[in-house]
């Protein structure tokens, strides 16, 4: 039969098309063969590590680098004081200054970071600075000859601190520095070009390891993912034997992720432009209350580079909660809760960190809030006080704040218990007990 000119042009691009699906074929293979290839000399790497770190004589001490971009992320203060005072490691802090910081604070990066080394000396940690002002560029982690090496922000350490030439010469771990409670992979969450060359992932809760999971296949991890709950709640047993028992501080503390117009974030959970003014003018109204403005530490950056505020009218938001109370921006801030009598807020770490202390919550749910969490936390949501508008905030503040009650604490106390957040082991032994098994050190039972 005779082939058309129809049918040929037809078969012409049948064929272009069955060629361009083997060229994507060929590069998807490539690319996997790359990722294979990739975890296979990190996993290969850090076995040498680990042998070299086995054979250090008992008496070598095995340093331990805890790199940290913002203090109010840290949460690992508990794991530094315990490997401080054990016989195998030698904890230090390494102030970096990411990019973003730089080309925001600009010539007052010096006096950040200097601010941050006072803070981290005051909580009793040895500092040095990874930044050269000449270059504004950090240095090489292995300047330091760090064995192991904490990241504490994987959006802001890859190509700045240098990640795949850090595992070349120390074993990468990471703590999240949020107990987060979304239940689903987002991008804020699981970074795939940084975890997967992590040589061990330090998980607060099975639903953070589920998100990991669900988002970067096990054959591409060069490492391995421990449940060990999160050092920060380990303050919460410290804490409790120094709290007063005079509760007064209220404290509101607003996230950052507040809607934008040019662009969707990867959640969406901050109400502050429906009720952060209104807030402010009912504290103003009730000084009979020790108010704590504890912001999001991005918000007053986030306001003025969206122009979503002026600048002037940030700092005079701000100014307005200093003349009434405090305006707290640092990390150290269990002793704060344990001393307050309630907390407002749509953060939301703190919202699994905070009922720890067995106070009220008044949770603020913007109706645009895009922030799905986990079936494990829904009995812990349940025992806030949820507030969707200004109306229903304020019958919560008369009741919560003004009436002192709390028929939910019961609720909020049993969901706590149920989650296992605290109990036995605090997390900071969890995670130095795994550090000493993998180093070849011997385990004291505690």
């Amino acid at each position: 039969m005779a082939t058309t000119a129809k049918q040929k042009v037809r078969l012409f691009f049948l064929l272009l098309n069955l060629g361009g699906l083997y060229n994507f074929a060929s590069r998807l293979k490539s690319y996997a063969f790359f990722i294979w290839l990739d975890r296979w000399l990190t996993r290969r790497n850090y076995a040498r590590i680990v042998r070299r770190i086995r054979k250090y004589p008992p008496s070598r001490i095995i340093k331990v680098a805890f790199v940290v971009t913002e203090t109010a992320k840290w949460k690992a203060q508990s794991l530094y004081d315990i490997l401080k005072h054990s016989k195998d490691f030698e904890p230090f802090i390494v102030l970096s200054a990411p990019i973003d910081d730089v080309k925001y604070f600009g010539n007052d990066i010096k006096d950040k970071l200097e601010k941050d080394r006072i803070f981290y000396e005051g909580l009793g940690c040895r500092c040095v600075t990874n930044f050269v002002f000449q270059s504004g560029r950090p240095r090489p982690l292995r300047e330091y000859s760090p064995d192991i090496v904490f990241f504490q922000d994987p959006r802001l350490s890859f190509e700045e601190d240098n990640v795949p030439e850090t595992t070349k010469s120390a074993l990468c771990c990471y703590i999240p520095y949020s107990l987060s409670l979304v239940g689903e992979n987002r991008p804020y969450l699981v970074h795939p070009w940084f975890q997967q060359k992590m040589f061990m992932i330090f998980m607060p809760t099975c639903a953070q390891a589920d998100s990991f999971a669900t988002a970067v296949p096990k054959w591409q991890w060069s490492g391995e993912i421990e449940i060990a709950g999160h050092p920060m709640l380990d303050q919460f047993f410290i804490a409790k034997s120094k709290a007063k028992t005079d509760k007064s501080h209220v404290i509101y503390a607003p996230h950052f992720s507040f809607p934008l117009s040019n662009e969707k974030r990867p959640i969406t959970l901050s109400s502050f432009l429906d009720n952060g003014l209104q807030i402010l003018e009912y504290a103003e109204c009730h000084p009979e209350f020790n108010w704590v403005f504890k912001p999001h530490p991005v918000l007053y950056k986030e306001l003025v580079t969206t122009k979503t505020w002026a600048k002037e009218d940030v700092d005079k938001y701000y100014d307005r909660w200093a003349k009434i109370g405090t305006v707290a921006v640092q990390g150290d801030y269990i002793e704060l809760f344990m001393e307050s009598r309630a907390m407002i807020t749509d953060c939301g770490s703190f919202l699994a960190e905070f009922p720890m202390t067995g106070q009220p919550l008044i949770h603020l749910v913007p109706d645009y809030q895009d922030f799905p969490t986990h079936p494990m936390f829904d009995k812990l949501l349940a025992s806030f006080y949820t507030v969707h508008n200004l109306d229903e905030m304020y019958s919560a503040f008369e009741m919560v704040l003004e009436r002192g009650e709390d028929p939910k604490k019961a609720d909020r106390i049993k969901a706590v218990r149920e989650l296992g957040l605290i109990g036995g082991k605090t997390s900071a032994e969890r995670i130095m007990e795994k550090l000493q098994e993998v180093c070849g050190r011997s385990v004291v039972a505690r």
